[in-house]
């Protein structure tokens, strides 16, 4: 019940650009995955968050989790525009879970650039609760690693 409240605060709150659903073939890392939309690959970054980077401490947790929620689901994504490297911005909803919320909440993202008293809270709770990321003793944003240290990309 928690989370259908949660979702319909996201759509009464944020007017879409162009909601679709498609379905998720890949999860890039633990805040990008790429859909199928009407057979055209789109890579969609999840809004409002950031995960630690894929050779960061706890990157492969939470590509791991983000796997477990939406792969080879269908999704819907509210997009709300495009971010500098072409990728849709958006929230996914996968069998009516806020995608974004719960990668907060169970404490393998952190807010990012949103001002939402809602991801604030889950993202405080999930600290309190030491879930997730929020266990290892000191972790590091992500943004501040990405400008300490670059990955290898393998992909």
């Amino acid at each position: 019940m928690k989370r259908l409240i949660l979702l319909c605060l996201v759509f009464l709150t944020q007017p879409a650009l162009a909601d679709f659903i498609g379905q998720v073939v890949t999860v890039t890392d633990g805040d990008t995955i790429k859909i199928m939309r009407d057979g055209v690959p789109v890579k969609v970054r999840l809004k409002a968050i950031d995960a630690p980077e894929s050779c960061q401490s706890y990157g492969a947790e939470a590509s791991a989790h983000l796997y477990s929620l939406v792969l080879a689901q269908d999704v819907t994504v509210v997009e709300r525009g495009r971010d500098k490297y072409g990728r849709t911005l958006g929230y996914v909803f996968a069998n009516g879970v806020d995608v974004n919320a719960a990668m907060i909440a169970d404490g393998y993202a952190w807010l990012y650039l949103s001002k939402s008293p809602r991801l604030k809270a889950l993202e405080a709770d999930a600290r309190e609760a030491h879930s997730g990321l929020w266990a290892e003793p000191s972790p590091e944003n992500p943004s501040d690693f990405r400008k300490r240290k670059k990955c290898r990309r393998t992909k």
